[in-house]
């Protein structure tokens, strides 16, 4: 057993990630935790750290060892080593002994310590072998770790230091038991796939000298099933442009990603004094992987910066004009495009000397002279003057064979034989480790954004290193080669403050934090075909925020696949990101300039909410449902959505969920754009655009606008509001922003007294039910009991309402709570039972009906005039409240097919006020019963002249001398129904709020939709 005073623990904690590392005497760090946030002790925290020296078995060494950062092949550790590295053969079993551990500059030798965010530089030595190593763990602010290690060949004199490999180990629980990385290839970037953990490794390597376009960006693992909101999720991302390698290695008793740069032989040969850094390797930890994501994208808007500027709608010139360049056409262009919103003009590849196809050209930087005889300045000058940025496309890595540069220096192309490797795409690498060719590159880049006055680079690199050597001696050319390229980034964009720049590699072949860091957004793919590209930028999405990531419309037949599409369904996939245009705008038709022209303005006015918003990715485990990004501001006081339905699925009407919204608000739902849901016929009601001189009001009171539950996260449908009709489906899409924390309360969900007792509940069985609804079902928002009709009926004597009732009465002729079943309301109120419902965490309500009962009518009580009864204007309304309800469940015992009386609009207004005033709720059922009959009970309505008209069928209407209601009434209730209190909304409250029925409207079928005294297991929508 280590002796206490020998360990060093350093508890890290930002956000809601806790990393818990320890060092046992001189060994290096392991990782103790990393996830969840945790609270400890000092003590709690070393009885952790000496819990981890676990009792060796027959097959292991006397020393039982746990992996560190570096897992150590000489302390017994048999999986992949941390550090494979050797001097002519010897010295390659290393053995580190830890000198020095700082915390933000602070040196521990023992104990314990604990911060927040912090840096840890770790430093030990091999005197044997004559290495230093160096490790750094940061924690950031949000939560993000990272990780990097470095060697330093410590001899004096001898053989150089091989470093064959470096790469560090971010241990997970094993509880992770299933992976998701991604594959892919041009035009097809980033699809997941998922798998389960196996014993062994599973590894990612990329060695096309770039990320790559079938390299995975992310590597996650997590807890069965885990989604973008659901379960445990671990994310690791190597951030490194050139080789290198994601992995996930298990072993006995443990799980570690490890990652790092991939060396070619002799890539690394360090002389005395020399050393080598890995790339920084992140990891993120989360509740879903859009959590997990969203410390990414926290970091790059930190390192960004560009970050705090809007990001400017762009068009690319690339797929109207390609090659055929020339200033008139380019001007006109500029010219459109500024017309219809565009603040950034890209002059795309083509504007070179030479350069009339992809075969000659690259390398000679300056304009053509046979397309542009003025150069680009004319062309710069006319497109800042209408307003825009100018952007320019470049490619420096790269050199085409025909070109004077080419033949000026042919030995400034990579190349590890005699002869040239295989071209790609008619092009070679240029050497930018050769100081000459890194000297000339920069110079003629910076003169170009100099002279012509560029804001704006898009940086391509279109072909994979293959066999890129040294040309000199043939030695492997990779690693300094990225080196190189990150030189040069830095040093144009300390000289061009203002600059910025794009990162496209045959589309998404670069997409890592190492060139992130020193770039302002990338393209993620080549093809802008909607239904690929949906997929592309939510796989895309998960390392890069959305502003980052370049998304253009482009022509109705995507060049790459041939499908075609309507303009709406492009737009709305490229909105969530860097908006822009990459499309020949001159055969655009006037309907698509007005269309185009206002997804540009639409997406000026959300582009702060979408740079700065937390991305949510839907996370639906229903393969076939729609799919969906959508991004939440930080306050999450509104978000905006994106819906598509790429293909047609088996379900006729599936759920969407909104993620990432609040689940202690209710949210107003907008369709921005309703009409790309379908033909008009297809479009539900409550998602119809507001008309300017016929304004549809939902019953929230806002035109067209249901609100959405920040519990459930679906839209609530007024009743009767969707009539069978189905969702978007086969490439439609939905483009909504859900806003305004005032929007109008939502009816509640819980337990209704009807269904299972009917008009004889008691206050016992009232309060058994309201128990269970505490114990079982309150965390997922069924948090209101309700005590239906007829409480004042001391014995109905059946399950049903009792025919003609008889109601204790007060001197206001308001019904009494009967005692009899109510017991504790003795005192004339139902505040005591109100007040043990309130004790349980939950609201009590009750129902009223709408009118006067008949006792009162027959006592002629001086308010008999009143319309609305028991809820009085003045006295009566303020008596009522403190019985503490917190909801009146109003109802008026229609059938759906009965006639309506007609009601006082002033009366209804009043009502709503009083309401509104006492702070309570009124909740109006609709129709209980379909063609259940309206006999002339207690549901008789006296209305403001006094009379006493009768509802129901009209056989029963004429059996009792009642003269039929006009149609008109039914227009009337149908306006002021769901207008009792401010806001309130007419859907039944015994449903079960956002479930809505998979094959019929909410108001289609009274037994369509999931009750809680039926269904104690919550509707997960």
């Amino acid at each position: 057993m280590v002796p206490m005073q020998s360990v060093r623990v350093i508890h890290l904690a930002a956000d809601d990630v806790s990393l818990v590392l320890a060092c046992f005497a001189h060994d290096l760090p392991l990782v103790l935790h990393w996830g969840a946030r945790i609270t400890a002790t000092d003590d709690d925290l070393l009885a952790f750290a000496l819990a981890e020296q676990r009792p060796g078995l027959d097959d292991v060494s006397d020393l039982p060892y746990r992996p560190s950062v570096l897992p150590e092949h000489s302390r017994g550790w048999f999986g992949r080593p941390g550090l494979s590295a050797h001097r002519a053969g010897a010295g390659w079993a290393s053995s580190f002994r830890v000198d020095t551990v700082v915390v933000d500059g602070t040196s521990v030798s023992e104990g314990v310590i604990q911060t927040g965010a912090a840096s840890v530089t770790v430093e030990a030595q091999d005197e044997q072998s004559a290495i230093q190593l160096r490790t750094e763990i940061d924690l950031t602010a949000t939560g993000l770790l990272r990780i990097r290690a470095g060697v330093r060949n410590e001899a004096r004199e001898g053989s150089p230091l091989e470093v064959e490999d470096l790469s560090v180990a971010l241990p997970v629980p094993t509880r992770a038991t299933e992976i998701v990385d991604f594959s892919g290839r041009w035009a097809h970037e980033r699809q997941p796939q998922r798998h389960p953990v196996v014993r062994g490794m599973h590894a990612r390597p990329s060695r096309r000298g770039r990320t790559g376009l079938d390299a995975t960006t992310v590597m996650l693992a997590g807890t069965p099933g885990f989604s973008s909101d659901a379960g445990e999720v671990w994310m690791f991302h190597v951030g490194f442009s050139g080789d290198h390698e994601h992995a996930l290695e298990r072993g006995d008793g443990t799980l570690a990603f490890r990652g790092g740069e991939l060396l070619l032989p002799g890539e690394i040969r360090l002389a005395p004094g020399e050393e080598y850094t890995g790339p920084w390797v992140y990891g993120s930890h989360g509740e879903g992987w859009d959590s997990a994501s969203a410390r990414f994208h926290a970091f790059l808007r930190g390192v960004s910066r560009s970050a705090k500027r809007d990001r400017p709608v762009t068009l690319n010139v690339w797929e109207a004009v390609y090659f055929a360049q020339d200033s008139a056409t380019l001007i006109d262009l500029a010219e459109r495009g500024a017309a219809l919103g565009v603040e950034r003009f890209v002059l795309d590849d083509g504007w070179f000397r030479g350069r009339s196809d992809d075969r000659a050209g690259l390398g000679d930087w300056s304009p053509d002279p046979a397309a542009w005889p003025e150069g680009l300045r004319p062309l710069a000058d006319r497109v800042r003057e209408l307003g825009m940025e100018f952007g320019l496309w470049v490619e420096p890595e790269m050199i085409n064979e025909d070109s004077d540069l080419a033949r000026a220096h042919p030995d400034w192309i990579l190349r590890a034989r005699e002869e040239l490797p295989a071209r790609y795409r008619f092009q070679q690498v240029l050497d930018l480790t050769q100081p000459e060719a890194f000297t000339h590159i920069l110079e003629t880049l910076d003169a170009l954004i100099r002279d012509i006055g560029v804001s704006y680079l898009k940086w391509d690199h279109n072909r994979d290193l293959v066999a890129a050597g040294h040309p000199a001696t043939g030695a492997p050319a990779v690693h300094a080669q990225t080196r190189a390229l990150y030189r040069l980034l830095d040093e144009l964009r300390a000289r061009h403050t203002d600059l910025e720049i794009e990162s496209c590699a045959s589309g998404g072949g670069r997409v890592d934090l190492g060139i992130l860091e020193r770039t302002d957004r990338i393209h993620p793919s080549d093809s802008h075909d909607p239904i690929d590209r949906f997929e592309i930028l939510r796989g895309t999405g998960l390392l890069v925020p959305p502003e980052m990531m370049g998304s253009h419309v482009a022509s109705a037949v995507s060049s790459v696949t041939g499908r075609s599409s309507d303009l709406h369904f492009r737009c709305a996939v490229a909105f969530l990101g860097h908006f822009g245009i990459e499309w020949d705008i001159r055969d655009l038709s006037d309907a698509e300039q007005t269309e185009l022209a206002a997804w540009i303005a639409r997406f000026r006015r959300h582009r702060r909410l979408i740079q700065t918003g937390r991305t949510v990715g839907g996370g639906e485990s229903d393969p076939w449902a729609p799919s969906m990004r959508g991004v939440v501001a930080e306050d999450r006081s509104e978000a905006l959505y994106t819906i598509v339905t790429p293909r047609s699925t088996p379900d006729t009407l599936a759920r969407i969920r909104f993620g990432g919204v609040d689940p202690g608000r209710r949210y107003r739902l907008t369709a921005s754009v309703p009409d790309t849901l379908g033909p008009p016929w297809q479009i539900p009601d409550w998602l119809r655009a507001p008309r300017s001189r016929r304004r549809r009001r939902s019953c929230s009171g806002v035109p067209g606008r249901p609100a959405v539950d920040g519990r459930v996260g679906v839209p609530h449908l007024p009743s009767g509001a969707s009539r069978g009709r189905s969702p978007p489906r086969g490439g439609r899409v939905v483009n909504g922003a859900a806003a305004r924390r005032d929007a109008a309360l939502l009816p509640p969900m819980g337990w209704n007294s009807w269904d299972c007792f009917g008009s004889s509940v008691t206050e016992e069985e009232v309060v058994r039910n309201a128990e269970f609804l505490a114990a079982h079902l309150a965390t997922y928002g069924w948090d209101t009991v309700v005590v239906d009709i007829q409480w004042y009926e001391s014995d109905p004597g059946h399950h049903d309402y009792r025919e003609v009732s008889q109601p204790e009465l007060d001197e206001w002729g308001r019904p009494l709570p009967a005692v009899s079943r109510f017991p504790s309301a003795a005192g004339g109120s139902f505040r005591p039972l109100a007040d043990r419902i309130h004790a349980l965490g939950l609201r009590f309500g009750v129902h009223m009906m709408r009118g006067v009962p008949r006792a009162a009518a027959r006592a002629a009580t001086s308010r008999a005039r009143c319309a609305w009864g028991h809820l009085r204007e003045h006295r009566g309304s303020r008596e009522r409240v403190p019985m503490e309800p917190g909801q009146l469940r109003r109802g008026h015992g229609f059938g759906r097919r009965s006639g309506v009386l007609r009601l006082a609009r002033g009366a209804v207004r009043r009502v709503g006020r009083r309401l509104h005033q006492a702070r309570r709720r009124a909740v109006s059922p609709g129709a209980d019963g379909g063609d259940r009959r309206v006999l002339a009970s207690d549901r008789s309505q006296r209305t403001a002249d006094g009379t006493e008209p009768l509802a129901g069928k009209a056989a029963v209407d004429r059996a009792r001398g009642v003269p039929a209601q006009p149609r008109a009434a039914v227009a009337d209730l149908g306006r002021f129904l769901g207008r009792v209190a401010a806001g309130a909304r007419a859907v039944p409250a015994r449903r079960a709020v956002g479930a809505v029925p998979a094959a019929r409207g909410v108001g289609g079928c009274r037994h369509a939709a999931v009750r809680a005294d039926r269904h104690p297991r919550p509707c997960r929508a």
